[in-house]
């Protein structure tokens, strides 16, 4: 299989920063607001079982609501901090993105992974970076500056015939 790109990024502090900072431009707002609905959904429902006098179904809202908060923030705050601690991003590895026509590949010091075109589930481009998310939580960053064959330019044109709906270039950033 004939490689058409490859990147080498550097994962550090400041990527991993610039990549937090487009995750909440990109997503931010969405994810704030679903958290705000689905917690006032389960304190509404928590008065209304305890003015219904079941109390079994108020104390099990109480303990809902408790893993929802748990599970929306301080989780994925936890995992942010362990982020900043892992490896990867003391170490500074080095990142090896190599893109063919059906699927790509990421290789580091961690090992190497294979991904299809649809299993990326968003991406998104600023002036510096492609993040290519593979999950809701979990993205590869790519720089424009670190292209070894090719150029971000006809990345993006390629990237965006692949992911077609799922592609938000993000302007000023």
């Amino acid at each position: 299989m004939e490689e058409i790109f490859k990147n080498e990024t550097k994962c550090s502090k400041s990527e991993y920063k610039r990549f937090m900072k487009a995750h909440e431009k990109g997503y931010g707002l969405k994810e704030d607001i679903g958290t705000i609905i689905i917690f006032l959904f389960l304190v509404f429902l928590f008065f209304f079982t305890l003015s219904r006098k079941v109390l079994y179904l108020s104390l099990l809202m109480i303990g809902i609501g408790v893993a929802f908060v748990y599970f929306s923030v301080i989780k994925i705050n936890k995992e942010v901090k362990k982020d900043f601690k892992s490896k990867k991003v003391i170490n500074e590895y080095v990142n090896t993105y190599c893109f063919y026509k059906w699927f790509f590949t990421m290789s580091s010091e961690e090992g190497n992974t294979r991904f299809l075109y649809w299993d990326i589930k968003k991406v998104l481009e600023n002036n510096t970076h492609y993040y290519v998310y593979i999950t809701h939580r979990r993205a590869f960053i790519i720089s424009k500056k670190g292209f070894v064959k090719g150029n971000p330019d006809e990345f993006r044109k390629f990237l965006r015939r692949r992911t077609f709906f799922k592609y938000k270039k993000m302007l000023n950033n």
